[in-house]
């Protein structure tokens, strides 16, 4: 992140004339925590890499008053992401900072983009503009607003950025950005003509939504209930165990609902949805069990689902894995994941 830490060096440095000093996080194991946690409370997005390196990296509040109004805190962006969305802003702007009914965007990060761009709007207006194309654009637009004497410094409150001088900055650096027409200015209530990645965000969004359904077993029922036959379910519970890489080629997780624990496979079809949970988080987890694996050899169909290929395209490692399946009679597996509604 060479271009966002000269970008705030030049900021602190530009800053510090007016009593502004930059800190750096001294328990970043803590802030990384928040940033895993709030990026699960967006479904399928993520913060953009100098985003999440921002957040990880300096303290928010010691930017100051020069920079806008102040960057958010960890603890307050998802509620002023959720309250923007309910007014219809896109879930795939989350808020940076406020600025005198107005607001400052970073784009995140879906599948299709990267993220990371700067967009601004007037409330009142609700037409978001593309500001500059990263956060370190940004931070360098507003340090050399401070270097151009672009500070007002009334007797009785702290010193502010002026964004008259700051706008004609921006104008003058942002000349040649680069962004796709319906991205430059993008009106809030028209979603039909925002950009495709911002529609698609929105969509997955619903039908994660809907699909959120609750429990139809209790691991206790589930368990006794798939030694009778495959069965198809639902169950909610706490993971209480994880096991990744090394011989697996997928992910076994311990879910435990108080009325019993069992472990599932996440091929590696469907492990992503895996890959960031933590001990002690709970989720919806929809599941095909067998009767018991242990001491017999699965079904075709049962293979295929859990490896999603015949037992004749089985490579020595899947082979291995299978059996490792059987001995531990781990006999349920995944198809999909979700944090219960």
């Amino acid at each position: 992140m060479i271009l966002l830490e000269e970008a705030v060096e030049r900021y602190s440095l530009a800053a510090s004339d007016f009593g502004i000093s930059v800190s750096r996080r001294k328990k970043k194991r803590q802030t990384s925590r928040q940033i895993l946690a709030l990026e699960k409370e967006l479904e399928g997005l993520r913060l953009p890499a100098e985003l999440a390196y921002l957040l990880s990296t300096w303290t928010p509040e010691s930017f100051g008053s020069l920079f806008f109004d102040g960057l958010y805190r960890l603890d307050e962006i998802l509620g002023v992401h959720s309250r923007d969305t309910a007014l219809g802003y896109p879930r795939v702007c989350l808020p940076l900072c406020y600025i005198e009914k107005a607001g400052v965007w970073v784009e995140l990060e879906t599948p299709e983009h990267p993220g990371g761009r700067v967009y601004h709007t007037y409330y009142d207006n609700a037409q978001l503009q593309l500001w500059c194309v990263s956060i370190s654009d940004l931070v360098h637009l507003v340090a050399e607003t401070i270097e151009s004497s672009g500070v007002n410094e009334p007797d009785s409150t702290k010193p502010w950025l002026d964004h008259a001088v700051f706008e004609s900055v921006r104008l003058e650096r942002t000349t040649e950005l680069l962004a796709m027409p319906d991205e430059w200015r993008v009106k809030v209530s028209e979603d039909d003509n925002w950009p495709a990645h911002w529609r698609h965000a929105e969509e997955f969004h619903q039908v994660a939504s809907s699909n959120k359904q609750g429990a139809t077993h209790s691991i206790a029922d589930f368990d006794k209930a798939r030694e009778t036959g495959r069965l198809n379910g639902t169950i909610v519970g706490e993971v209480t165990g994880l096991i990744s890489g090394g011989p697996v080629d997928g992910t076994v997780a311990t879910l435990d609902d108080g009325t019993g624990s069992i472990q599932v496979y996440a091929s590696v079809e469907v492990e992503r949805a895996f890959a960031e949970l933590e001990i002690g988080s709970r989720h919806e987890v929809d599941v095909i069990g067998e009767p018991s694996a242990r001491g017999a050899r699965p079904s075709e169909e049962s293979r295929n689902f859990m490896l999603r290929r015949s037992y004749e395209e089985l490579s020595a490692n899947q082979l291995r894995l299978l059996e490792q399946m059987r001995k531990l009679d781990i006999s349920v597996a995944v198809t999909a994941v979700r944090r219960p509604g």
